[in-house]
């Protein structure tokens, strides 16, 4: 037998945040859907549990009502367990050509209790080095919008010359639906080209150059886990266009397709395909790379 009366209805006097010892506490509230003031609803409290861990950067969330005699006005309470949020990893290779390599990286997932992510990845053989230095904020200005900026330096010696590389890109990502993304962007990159083989020097070829080119694509992403798919599909469709305008010294229209698809043979057994094509039109009076 089950014996159940009804309780008042409960207003929000206030948010308590507690084990958060470094991110901030604005941070947490801009997740939430409940705010002081309104009147306690279980969607919405199973809502800001969701995007409290959709931020990976808990371990633990538990949203409370803190129960006050003699008043419908409770504190909504709500307690974190931060995950570590500092990477440090190396990856050692070895290439036929490039001989010894090494990936050596740190990544930031909570810069300054933000829940911003920074990185910075350097790789380095006897043929290449690179670095490269991303931020991204997956809440740009409080928003659903994506914003990711990074910056690179390369060099690599080829058999027949050696180049060089010097950019950076600005893009910004927004979920459309649960499935569908869109991502515009505006990169320019710096090539250098040196040490060029004398059997295939071309006068008219230039040795440097700016590259400069806004992007934009959509994704579809049904697959059913992001890092072991046992089914689904991921397809993408953009367009990249390079003008003068932009600041690049080639023009050219730019698509690119593809699309990977996977599908489940056995238990244990998954089938994983993948296509990608591609449509460069140069454009006029333009010179070829």
């Amino acid at each position: 037998a089950a014996d159940i009366s009804k309780g008042p209805q409960v207003t929000i006097s206030e948010i308590v945040i507690r084990g958060n010892d470094k991110t901030k506490k604005k941070f947490i509230r801009n997740r939430l859907r409940l705010k002081p003031g309104d009147r306690f609803d279980l969607k919405r409290q199973q809502t800001s549990f969701g995007e409290l861990y959709k931020t990976g950067l808990f371990s633990k969330v538990d949203l409370n009502l803190e129960k006050q005699e003699g008043t419908d006005h409770w504190p909504l309470v709500v307690e974190v367990a931060e995950t570590p949020s500092k990477e440090l990893y190396f990856e050692p290779g070895w290439g036929s050509y490039e001989l010894l390599r090494l990936k050596a990286g740190f990544q930031e997932k909570n810069l300054f209790g933000t829940g911003r992510i920074f990185g910075l990845e350097a790789t380095g053989s006897f043929k290449a080095q690179s670095l490269v230095a991303r931020l991204s904020d997956p809440w740009f200005l409080n928003t659903k919008i994506k914003a990711d900026l990074s910056s690179f330096y390369s060099r690599r010696e080829e058999p027949s010359f050696t180049r060089k590389d010097m950019g950076g890109t600005l893009s910004f990502t927004r979920t459309l639906t649960e499935r569908v993304k869109a991502t515009g962007g505006y990169g320019f990159r710096m090539t250098d080209v040196s040490d060029v083989d004398p059997d295939i020097e071309d006068e008219d070829a230039p040795t440097d150059y700016a590259y400069a080119s806004l992007k934009a694509q959509t994704t579809y992403d049904s697959r059913n886990d992001l890092f072991f798919p046992t089914q689904g599909q991921r397809s993408f469709f953009s367009t990249e266009y390079a003008d003068s305008f932009l600041g690049s010294d080639i023009k050219l229209t730019r698509l690119t397709g593809g699309v990977r698809y996977f599908f489940s043979l056995t238990k244990s057994t998954v089938l994983g395909m993948r296509y990608r094509t591609g449509l460069i039109i140069p454009g006029k009076d333009d010179f070829n790379l």
